[in-house]
Order: structure tokens, then sequence, then C-alpha cells
């Protein structure tokens, strides 16, 4: 059959194309981005304090895709649903890309994944809602000053997180200390302690809200401990492990304390948390507490509640709220040895709004290339402030495996200015971007959040779909769908006139990549939106071809295919927030992304 309305935005949005277009509709697309962006950012000054869920959890190790101890791991963290998550023991990098998987499975857009620690290959990561504007792994070295310093296990994950669209940040420390119940081991988990303390208290942070979590292998019901304190350091310390001088001093002026919470309780305080049969242990084989949350002054004040989430007490009064259907017994332990601790918080925002505020469109939203080639795609950022945004540039975040540049352009797209120099951008006004991202090793879809600074403001906050930007990378040259999406409305966002309406958006994809074999999806990035979707292939003429969940096809070199996807609304309300409620069309090849576009979606 045939949708006239279809066919007509399907040759608007193509005419004159394939590929001489694109520089026009990626300025065209960017307009509609950042008008969809500031209707709902564009007036907000102050934001009323943000309730947040938090989880922690040792998770042994994450597992590859479909084996049982991914799947339940996948099954708790819905059942808990944090907006949040700190991993511990990710512990090969293989588990890395495991992670990513899982991160990907469950929705979360945003991470930051430790390296491999100096005595030991497990490390620590952050799984979020949030955009993670800022990570770093803390070496001993870098905190304590002395560079001969490398007196940690594994290093300390910090990931300052934008709870909302002004960037308030909280900051958020994950940590794993050293286990075992020899006096070494109690030595390296104060030396450890003591670090994480250092990071927390840093003067130079000011009073940003602050969590520390983790597997801390500590009990705070062993106390008191033995020694109560070390003022050498005991025999048995790894090869090449050494002591800061910040420590030495500390052990000849009067003693280390042999207490991990000692060094933590200035900075955060614990959260009582327990199962719900009012056991409150993380390791239930060993049934010590381990596992913990600890909140600065300024969340505690706020108000706090946590919990020991145990799949046994499923059933029993008293828990908080969980989601979906209730999860079997035997689940936890088939994912991991400890429980998951979670609660919820009040994250307190900034008081007073700021005078610049970044916001950003890229376009498109997914390339694919080979290791070595470069994928290009094009950033708009305007300054929704009232001062001038000054040195402006566009960056990676860190540990993507790939080299980068950016360049001004015009409004048409074509290039100004030099290569990777800062710019200034007027309030009020639009600085135009291309930029070139050349992966150095393999990428899956790796969704990244670009990091848009300028010097007197905050980062522009990442919203998927808006302004992050997927890239895969493959040895050999994998298809690369260049796409674009079309909505009726002409303003990139599906309206539905009513909560059981059907709407459509469409989208034509060329493929300047390799010929290959690709599967077409539609997918609301996790946000559980009251729609269902369905695909339709269709010709250039919007004659319809084929409709299903997914759809696979063979593409070749060149070749322009079209889509559309049909929505439908299943009763319930979808507010017009386009920064989150949004719909995304996937193509994906051999198990990596490599094209997407993406539209926002709303009941009238």
């Amino acid at each position: 059959m045939t949708d006239p309305s279809s066919a007509g935005l399907i040759q608007r949005a193509l005419e004159g194309m394939p590929i001489m277009r694109v520089r026009f509709m990626a300025g065209q697309r960017l307009a509609h981005a950042l008008g969809a962006l500031l209707l709902v950012i564009g007036s907000v000054a102050v934001h009323a304090d943000q309730a947040v869920r938090v989880v922690t959890w040792n998770v042994e190790t994450v597992g590859a895709p479909g084996s049982a101890q991914y799947e339940a791991t996948a099954r708790v963290l819905r059942r808990i649903d944090a907006d949040l998550v700190a991993i511990t023991e990710v512990s090969t990098s293989a588990d890395v890309e495991h992670l990513a998987d899982l991160a990907f499975d469950l929705g979360y857009l945003h991470s930051a994944v430790a390296p491999a620690g100096p005595f030991g290959g497990l490390r620590a990561a952050v799984i979020s809602d949030f955009p993670v504007i800022l990570s770093n792994a803390w070496s001993s070295a870098e905190l304590s000053g002395d560079v001969a310093a490398n007196d940690l296990t594994r290093y300390i994950l910090e990931a300052t997180v934008a709870i909302s669209d002004d960037d308030d940040p909280l900051r958020v420390i994950v940590a794993h200390l050293k286990s075992g119940g020899s006096n070494t081991d109690a030595f390296r988990r104060a030396i450890e302690a003591y670090r994480i303390g250092q990071l927390a208290g840093d003067p130079g942070i000011g009073d940003d809200p602050v969590l520390i979590m983790g597997d801390l292998n500590a009990d705070i019901g062993d106390e008191p401990m033995t020694p109560v304190h070390f003022d050498v350091a005991p025999g048995g310390l790894p090869t090449g492990f050494m002591i800061g001088l910040d420590v030495q001093a500390i052990m000849s002026g009067g003693g280390l304390i042999n207490d991990p919470f000692f060094y933590l309780n200035p900075h955060a305080a614990i959260l009582d948390a327990r199962q719900i049969d009012g056991l409150d242990a993380t390791r239930p084989t060993s049934g010590r507490r381990l596992d913990y949350v600890l909140a600065g002054p300024t969340i505690v004040d706020l108000g706090a509640a946590a919990q020991v989430y145990d799949c046994a007490d499923e059933g029993l009064a008293g828990s908080l709220p969980l989601i979906g259907t209730p999860v079997d017994a035997v689940v936890c332990p088939n994912a991991a040895d400890h429980l998951p601790v979670f609660a919820d918080l009040v994250v307190p925002m900034a008081s007073t709004a700021k005078d610049t505020r970044m916001n950003a469109a890229v376009l498109p939203y997914a390339r694919a290339v080979a290791h070595g080639e470069t994928a290009t795609a094009f950033a708009s950022v305007i300054n929704s402030g009232n001062v001038t945004a000054t040195g402006c540039s566009i960056g990676l975040p860190d540990r993507i495996p790939a080299d980068f540049n950016y360049q001004t352009t015009n409004v048409s797209n074509a290039l100004i200015g030099s290569p990777n120099t800062p710019v200034d951008i007027p309030p009020g006004a639009t600085q135009n971007f291309v930029f070139g991202i050349t992966p150095t090793g393999d990428l899956r879809a790796t969704e990244i959040a670009l990091v848009i600074d300028c010097n007197n403001t905050p980062w522009a906050a990442s919203r998927a779909g808006l302004n992050t930007f997927i890239l895969s990378a493959a040895a050999s040259r994998p298809p690369d769908l260049l796409a674009i999406g079309v909505t009726p409305s002409g303003d990139g966002a599906v309206r539905l006139p009513s909560h059981d309406a059907t709407g459509v958006f469409v989208a034509a994809a060329v493929n300047i990549g390799s010929a290959g074999t690709v599967t077409v999806s539609a997918d609301d990035g996790g946000r559980g939106l009251p729609v269902n979707l369905v695909v339709c292939e269709t010709n250039a003429g919007g004659t319809w071809l084929a409709c299903d969940n997914s759809l696979t096809r063979a593409v070749d070199a060149g070749q322009t295919v079209y889509y559309t996807v049909v929505v439908t609304g299943t009763g319930s309300p979808i507010a017009f927030d386009p920064a989150t409620n949004r719909l995304f069309l996937r193509f994906v090849a051999n198990g990596a992304t490599v094209g997407a576009t993406n539209v926002a979606v709303a009941t009238l």
C-alpha cells in the first residue's frame, strides 16, 4: 500500500540526494533538534532538589550477554531501577565490553570505567541515566603528590554526574578496598580509605554533594581493630608497593588508624541498609556487611533511605519501592556472591541561575568505520545565557580509543577558522562545528557524550539522540548508514493526537560504507514509553514493502533505503519532553550499530 503523507515526507527529505545533500540536511536537522531542546530548558533557571536512586554492587564479574550470570544481574538491576549504578569487580577487558552491553540493555546511556589496578585486574565502574560530565581513575601518586607512591590496590573512580539541565553536579566516588583478614590486608585498606578521604575532602572542589560507594571489604561490626594503628608497615607487601610520603608521615607522627571508616566518616555518613528480613549482610556466604553507600552532609540533611536487596525477601513487607515483576530467590546468587545496596536520596540543587548555559545538537547520530578511518559529523552549540561564552571547544570523554579533531563551520557547514581552536560564542548565538573521530581499536555501538565546554560555562548537558554520537569501529570496513529522520510536523516530534492514536516518522539512510546485511528496529531508548512501534520498509515513492518489529535486508554500498516507523499509543499520556522522550530507529550489522536516527514523541 502507499501512504501519501509518508511518500511526501520521504521525497522532501531526500530530494536531490543521497550524498550531496547531507550537509544541507545536517544543518536543517540540527536546527530542529536545538529548537526542541530549547523549548524544554531555555527558560529554566532554578531546579528543585532532585530525588535520585543509587545502587552499589560487587557483581563478581558481569558475564557475557546471554549467560546465566549476565541475565540474573540484569533482572536484579531492572527490579531496583536505579538512576545510577556503581559496580565493583569488572574483572577483565572483555568484562568491560560486557558491562557496556549491560548498560545498553538496561537503558543507561552514560558510563565511566576505571582501568585495571596496580595490583590486580578488578575495576570500578559507573553506569548512569545522568550525564557523566567528568571522570577520573585516581592513583596514589595523584592523590598524595608523591610521584613514587603506589599504595592503592585498585584505582579509585570518581565520576561527576549532571543531575539537572543546569549541570548541578553530584560527585560519586566508587572504591573497592583490599580484601583479606591479615594485618597486611588491614594496613592496605587503611591507606586506601585515607586516600578516599583525601579525594572526598578535596578543598578545591567546594561543597558539591558527594557519595562514596563500593565494597570496603570491612564490616563496621568488626571494631575494635587490632592493632589500633600502624606506625610501621607490616611484612608481606607486594613487589612494587610504595607507601606515599604523606602516609609515611602519618605513620611516624602517631600512626595510621586501623579502621577504614575513621577516614571516611568526616566526609560522608554510612546509610544504614538492611535486608527486609533484618539481616545486614551484603555477602551472604560470610554473613558480613562489606558494601556501603555513604552520603555527604548536604544529602544526609535532606533525608535518605537505604536497603540491602535480597531476592529471597521478595514478598516480605517493608521494602523500598521496586519496579516490575518480583524476582525469584535463586536469581541473586546466580548474579553474584554479594547483594546490592540501594538508596533513595534527595540531592540538593544549586540555588542560583547560571549566566551562561550551553546547549548542543549533533548530526548524524551514528557512524561506523574501520580502524584508522575518520568518522565525521556536525555539531551546533548555542549559548543560551546572557554573557559571552569564551574559549568553547569540543572533545572526547576519557578512555575512548580514538584520535579527535574539530573545526568551526559557517551556517552552510563550510569550514572556517583553524583546526582544534577554541572560539567565543556571544549570548544567543549558535556556532557550528565539524568534528572527526578516528578510532584506533574496536568500538561496539559506543555512545559518546561529547565534551562541549567553554572557559566560563558548565559543560553542555548530554542528551541521548540530541548531542551524543554513536560510533562503531572494526578491523574491516562495515556498512555505514547515514540516516535522517523526518516527522509530519517538520519539527522533529511525533505528536499523537490522543493517548491511543497512531502517528509515523520516516527515515532515509544511504550506505556510505561497505555492503552488508543490516537489521532495522525501533525503540524508545529504554524509557518504557506507552507506545507500540512497527518498522515498515518503503520505496522512494512511499509504497510499503514489508512491516514487522524488526526487518533484515542486504544493503549495497551507495544504496539508499527508506523506512517508516508506525507509532501507536497504548492509552497513557506522554509529556512533551523532547530531551528525554525520544524514539530511535537503529541499523545493526554484526552486532554493532552502523546507523541511527531519532525523533521526539508526545501526546497532545
